[in-house]
C-alpha cells in the first residue's frame, strides 16, 4: 500500500511501493525514485525519476535516452522588500530554455511623487533604448500614449500597484513585454495594459531588472515573484 505523508499536494510526500500488486495492476516502468540529488544521473533508464534538490526540479526520462521535467510551471525567485530601494534585479536567467518569464508585482510607492516601475533586460538601462505603448481605462476614459522608455506600471504618492508583466523574446531578437496592471485609489481603480519593446536585439534574455523612476520608489513590503515555463 502506499504510503503518505502530511501534505499530498506535493509528489515529493508521496512513497509507493512499486513492487506490490495493486489488485492486478502493476506498476511498471517506475524504476527506483531517487530522492533526493543534485545531478541527472549517468545512466538513464526508462521511466527512471528523480529529484534535483539544487533546481528543485522532478525530473524522468520517457525513454533511457531524453530527460524531461515533470510540470510547466516554476517559481523562480520570490522576493519581498526589506527596505524602500531603487531596484530588484534577476541574473542568471537563461529564456532559451525558460521559454517565457512572468513577473507578478504587488508594488508599494512610498514616495511623494508619482512614480514608474522601469523594465531592463541584460543590463541595457539606456531607457531611449525601448518603447511603450499603453492604453488605458479610467471610468468612461479611455487614454493612449507611446513613450520612449520601458515603463510597466505606474503609482501615484503613496500610493500602490500590482500588475503582471509577462517577458518574451520574440523570434527576431526583441523583447516584448505585456503587462495588465490595476493601480490608483481602492475607490477609484484604474487598469492599464502597457506593451513594451527593445530597439535593440539579443540572442538571450539572460537578466531582467525592475526599477523605480524616482529614487527609493519600491517601497518595503513590496513583493515580486519571478516565475518561468520550464524547457523539456
Amino acid at each position: 500500500m502506499p504510503v503518505w505523508q502530511k501534505d499530498l499536494r506535493k509528489l515529493s510526500n508521496l512513497i509507493v511501493d512499486t513492487d506490490k500488486d495493486w489488485l492486478g495492476y502493476i506498476i511498471k516502468n517506475l524504476g527506483a525514485i531517487q530522492i533526493p540529488r543534485t545531478d541527472d544521473p549517468a545512466t538513464l533508464l526508462e521511466g527512471l525519476l528523480w529529484y534535483r534538490k539544487d533546481t528543485d526540479e522532478w525530473k524522468y526520462s520517457p525513454d533511457g535516452t531524453n530527460i524531461k521535467i515533470l510540470g510547466d510551471w516554476a517559481v523562480i525567485s520570490d522576493l519581498t522588500v526589506d527596505s524602500d530601494c531603487d531596484y530588484v534585479e534577476w541574473t542568471g536567467l537563461d529564456i532559451l530554455t525558460d521559454g517565457v518569464y512572468v513577473i507578478f508585482g504587488a508594488w508599494k510607492n512610498p514616495t511623494s511623487s508619482d512614480t514608474g516601475i522601469l523594465l531592463f533586460i541584460n543590463g541595457n538601462e539606456t531607457s531611449t533604448n525601448y518603447y511603450t505603448q499603453i492604453l488605458k481605462g479610467s471610468g468612461t476614459n479611455i487614454y493612449v500614449a507611446r513613450r520612449d522608455f520601458p515603463e510597466v506600471a505606474v503609482a501615484h504618492a503613496n500610493q500602490s500597484n500590482s500588475f503582471i508583466l509577462f517577458v518574451l523574446l520574440a523570434p527576431d531578437g526583441y523583447l516584448r513585454a505585456i503587462a495588465p496592471t490595476n493601480m490608483n485609489s481602492p475607490a477609484t481603480p484604474e487598469v492599464e495594459v502597457r506593451c513594451i519593446t527593445s530597439t535593440f536585439t539579443v540572442s538571450n534574455i539572460t537578466s531582467i531588472r525592475i526599477q523605480a523612476s524616482v529614487s527609493g520608489g519600491i517601497g518595503a513590503g513590496s513583493r515580486f515573484i519571478l516565475c518561468r515555463v520550464k524547457g523539456t
